[in-house]
């Protein structure tokens, strides 16, 4: 995970993220949800907060997210998107910095319905052939101190989704464009 050299308050958001591809039925098309694993949304909350306006910079840049290790299947008896445990903890060195604590997310517990979430996802953005999409949703957990350089994030999470862990590094500065 990349902490940009403008970043203000970069912090994790632990969340679910759901996929989806098209699949032929019956020769017409349908978005297919095909699994689950665990996302890192990580933004930029300085940025955030301090306009709303700000929202595209502080979520879409380079190294901002991440998802894995595990994959399950949508038909998977054993996860339920319904209710899914989540905790993050960020360590510095070998120090616990900050914890989550227990975080519950899931269609129980989330104010509207992952079909909802799926038909604003693809109404007016349909995907194409051999594209999957991916969906993160789900906790709202608050970090107020912000990563830096060398911190690492776990999140862990109930229904077989693992633990996802990752490092806070610096991203490179890119020249800029320049007036058009």
């Amino acid at each position: 995970l990349r902490i940009a050299p403008t970043a203000k308050r970069c912090v994790p958001e632990p969340e679910v993220v759901s996929y989806y591809r098209m699949a032929l039925d019956r020769k017409r098309r349908r978005i297919e949800r095909i699994g689950f694993s665990l996302g890192n949304d990580f933004s930029d909350q300085g940025w955030e907060s301090e306009n709303p306006l700000y929202l595209p910079h502080a979520k879409v840049q380079w190294g901002l997210a991440a998802i894995g290790p595990i994959f399950v299947t949508a038909d998977d008896p054993l996860f339920d998107p319904r209710e899914v445990a989540i905790r993050c903890s960020v360590f510095r060195g070998k120090t616990l910095l900050q914890d989550s604590g227990s975080l519950r997310t899931g269609e129980k517990h989330m104010a509207h319905s992952l079909a909802n979430l799926e038909f604003h996802l693809f109404d007016n953005r349909p995907l194409r052939p051999g594209e999957i999409r991916g969906l993160f949703w789900g906790t709202s957990a608050v970090f107020k101190i912000p990563l830096k350089k060398g911190d690492r994030i776990d999140i862990a999470a109930s229904s077989g989704l693992g633990l996802l862990r990752n490092h806070a590094a610096a991203s490179p500065r890119f020249a800029a464009a320049g007036p058009i």
